[in-house]
């Protein structure tokens, strides 16, 4: 029996003995007269830095692999047979060649969520798409090296500094029956082997990493052979996929970084809602504008954020910070990249980057944050409840990071995140590290415990609008999380040495007049722009806090009122850090401003669905894209190619003023075409492929048919289809059209390429199913296998385009399934299988309950 064949046989099993019990939650940390931050407690005193440098991580054995003598026989195979869709290859770390596979990003399931059913006698996790925020549950997700028993791993000539430790977390993902044992051995030239320790993981389940710390000090000093061992447990098991996660040796003066840092974001939390944002003189302004600006301007309430507040006047806030995007993913990269989402080569429309421009990205190494701080040594970890940062997922995009915990919970999320980033604290305390801490609860649906919204005050002083009341009740409970993690650092004597960094990823849209959404871009909250920002792209979608903390080296109190952009982060931390900006970054350091020399003219720029705008001074200028130019404002279609806004003037932004102003428009669309000039990205047209799954279910089934290509501007245009082991003459391409005549066998699935040239070629198609047309309700689009009457008759205009791009296949059932799946991909690879109907629904689950989908 093969080894796919035993993994099949396995997987009910597997699943239903593993489920990995929950997790308890802590209690939430929310209460209604939380202690401020000061008094501190009595430090704990860290370690004392060695030599002028601090400990951190020597040796990343990952980047070792080239050079390692890696005996794994059974690598190949048990890679491409793996029915385990959460990993892929790290984009970063992976050498070239046959051995590049081994190194992967690999996310197991740390804790299920409260979706279980009984089955067998045992609790089996069932993923509900319907439930917000996806599947419930925790991820572990490591940067780890493959190593399917029986294998060794060895690494000639380590130097190994003082105070070494190897830090490891072996693991198994999918059916193990039997499990593995994994040993570490040293050797040093002319001695013998010697064991430093083994571990046994238990097989049939997939459970999550496990940190391993084995002492190196003994060794310090010396080169030595180190060798990394798995063996199965049980002879005659096919072997399981066992993972080396996270191997590095850490060293007692292994890091350049002169402080930590903790990065931590407050998703959808505006700028405006803290009280240490707002000022006497501006809040007079906002009162006294004439049309007044709504709830585009918040009022002054401290019992909101008080310790965010209490941050912000112990270092830099920068009270007119702006995300680069209005949505997370956009957001997300901005403030890890220091450039745009766009410069990056990934446009801010898409909900699912296309395959080839996210595989560009990756070949380009950007300059994610995590990236540049690791060859410093810094330990480089996320603690997130962020979908966008797994580059697994299809919807999201590998940052650099070396392991990244994500907590995908309604409302516990925030205690989860708390929970690790404590541990992770007090376990790296004495090491350099990079953590990266995004926090969840403002973005919608809100839904905060009874002590936040108690805290937030009533009318006249408050808010009437109870939406509105229970968004800054969300802000109120992170706020006290805030505080749980400045207490830690306080508690472990690491305050003075940690860089303490507060943004968001975007703001939100509260104001009841914005309630205009953008025309034609798929996935946009039917309702309005009103409480979502996704759709909009107002200054209070963008408007977020920027807070810097770093004792000694930023002044405390200091407020920056001069406009600023969260792709200004990367280089203001680089700069702070003494390490050289890569030339691709396009923000730049504020420690200019922090110096006194204010910039109030420079443009900031903020992309969103469909659109970007341009900041300059008191001006800011909306660009719709070309196929985006209409906009829906309480079902009414309009057009609005440019909208200008005086926001000196009009801070709420309601009188669109382009018209009054040419000179104006005109002036910062030239500042918007330099901008755009300068941009490092280059876009490049990669002729697309069309992938088509036809799946004839339990029965036989005859589908003939013809597939033509349309030039888009009536110009010519080709099609060639390229057969998958089908029978002779299934396919005939000829004369720029292809002639279909297939046998779908019960249970089976039959798949086919369509080259197109040009690419923005349109397809038309006339598909018959058993000598009847083939039924529309029956034709499926995009990686998430969505229902596309629209492709009934071919794959004709942008908005089908769209529909169909995918980077991974949909979840075909062959036993159950009849349907034609139709997928787009623009990248020179085959595209990716996501295997089982865990995958479809855990990403479908996030994006409608998002509303990021219809």
């Amino acid at each position: 029996m093969s080894w796919k064949e035993r993994a099949a046989q396995l997987a009910v099993v597997a699943l239903a003995i593993g489920s990995v019990a929950a997790i308890g939650k802590l209690a939430d940390p929310v209460h209604a007269d939380a202690p401020p931050l000061s008094p501190r407690p009595a430090p704990r005193p860290p370690p004392e830095p060695v030599h002028g440098s601090a400990p951190g991580v020597a040796i990343r054995l990952v980047d070792r692999l080239p050079s390692a003598v890696v005996d794994a026989p059974e690598l190949a195979e048990v890679d491409k047979e793996l029915a385990y869709w959460r990993r892929m290859r790290s984009p970063y770390s992976a050498p070239s060649g046959e051995v590049g596979r081994a190194v992967q990003q690999v996310s197991l399931v740390r804790s299920a969520g409260k979706q279980t059913k009984q089955a067998l006698g045992k609790t089996v996790w069932i993923p509900d798409p319907k439930v917000w925020n996806m599947t419930e549950g925790t991820f572990d997700q490591r940067e780890a090296i493959l190593a399917p028993p029986p294998a060794t791993l060895r690494f000639p000539s380590l130097p190994i500094p003082a105070g070494a430790v190897l830090e490891v977390a072996p693991a198994i993902a999918g059916p193990g029956m039997g499990g593995v044992d994994f040993e570490v051995a040293v050797r040093v030239p002319g001695g013998e082997r010697v064991v430093l320790g083994k571990r046994f993981v238990a097989g049939g389940h997939t459970g999550s990493f496990a940190d391993w710390h084995l002492s190196l000090e003994e060794y310090a000093g010396k080169s030595l052979e180190l060798e990394l061992t798995t063996r199965a447990r049980v002879k005659g098991v096919e072997p399981a996929a066992a993972y080396w996660g996270t191997p590095n040796v850490l060293g007692a003066s292994a890091s350049e970084l002169p402080f930590n840092v903790l990065f931590i974001v407050v998703d959808s939390l505006r700028g405006d809602a803290l009280s240490s944002a707002h000022d006497d003189e501006t809040d007079a302004k906002m009162a006294a504008a004439k049309p007044p600006p709504l709830e585009a301007w918040l009022p002054r309430l401290p019992e909101v954020a008080p310790r965010i507040d209490a941050l912000a006047k112990q270092g830099v806030h920068f009270v007119r910070a702006y995300s680069g995007g209005t949505w997370t993913r956009p957001g997300t990269l901005a403030m890890l990249a220091g450039t745009l989402s766009s410069d990056l080569g990934l446009s801010a429309l898409p909900l699912v980057p296309a395959p080839a421009d996210v595989r560009a990205l990756y070949a380009k190494r950007p300059p994610f944050l995590p990236l540049l701080l690791r060859p410093r040594g810094a330990l480089c970890r996320a603690i997130v409840n962020n979908f966008y940062m797994v580059g697994y997922s299809g919807v999201g995009v590998d940052m650099g990071f070396e392991g990244l915990i994500d907590h995908r919970y309604n409302r516990d999320d925030t205690a989860e995140i708390v929970r690790d980033t404590k541990r992770l604290l007090e376990q790296h305390r004495a090491r350099r590290f990079f953590f990266f801490v995004n926090l969840n609860s403002p973005h919608s649906p809100y839904q905060p415990p009874p002590a936040a919204k108690a805290a937030i005050p009533r009318p006249p002083r408050g808010p009437e609008d109870r939406m509105l009341r229970s968004y800054l009740a969300e802000i109120h409970k992170d706020d006290a999380a805030v505080g749980e993690l400045l207490a830690k650092l306080d508690e472990l004597g690491l305050s003075e040495d940690t860089l303490v960094l507060l943004t968001a990823d975007h703001g939100e849209t509260l104001s009841r007049e914005h309630e205009a959404i953008p025309d034609g871009v798929d996935g946009g909250p039917r309702i309005g722009g009103r409480f979502h920002h996704l759709s909009s792209l107002y200054d209070e979608t963008a408007h977020v806090p920027l807070i810097l903390r770093l004792p000694k080296k930023l002044p405390a109190g200091l407020r920056v009122k001069d406009p600023v952009s969260s792709i200004d982060i990367v280089p203001t931390l680089l700069e702070l850090a003494g390490i050289d900006a890569p030339s691709s970054l396009r923000g730049s350091s504020l420690l200019h401003m922090v110096r006194g020399k204010p910039d109030p003219e420079r443009p900031i720029v903020v992309e969103g669905r469909g659109a970007h705008s341009i900041r300059v001074g008191r001006w800011r200028l909306v660009i719709r894209d070309p196929a985006y130019r209409h906009v829906r404002v309480k079902g009414r279609r309009k057009p609005r190619p440019l909208e200008l806004y005086d926001l000196e003037s009009d801070p709420g932004e309601r009188v669109e003023v382009a018209k009054q102003h040419p000179e104006v428009v005109a002036r910062l669309l030239e500042a918007d075409r330099k901008r755009s000039a300068q941009s490092a990205a280059a876009s490049t047209t990669k002729p697309p492929k069309y992938h088509l799954y036809f799946a004839g279910g339990s029965g036989l089934h005859r589908l003939k048919g013809r597939i033509r290509a349309l030039g888009a501007d009536g110009g010519p245009a080709t099609v060639v289809a390229l057969g998958k082991e089908l029978a002779e003459g299934a396919l005939r391409s000829e004369a720029g059209r292809v002639e279909l005549d297939l046998s779908l066998v019960p249970e089976g699935v039959l798949a086919f390429e369509l080259a197109v040239d040009p690419p923005n070629a349109e397809l038309e198609w006339e598909l018959r199913l058993d000598d009847a047309p083939w039924p529309a309700e029956k034709i499926f689009a995009g990686s998430f296998g969505l229902e596309a009457k629209m492709l009934a008759t071919g794959v004709r205009g942008e908005s089908a385009r769209r529909s169909v791009a995918g980077a991974t296949l949909p979840f075909i059932d062959a036993a159950a399934d009849v349907g034609l799946y139709v997928i787009r991909d623009t990248g020179p690879r085959e595209l990716e299988l996501a295997q089982g109907d865990a995958a479809k629904a855990e990403a479908m689950g996030l994006m409608k309950a998002w509303g990021y989908v219809r």
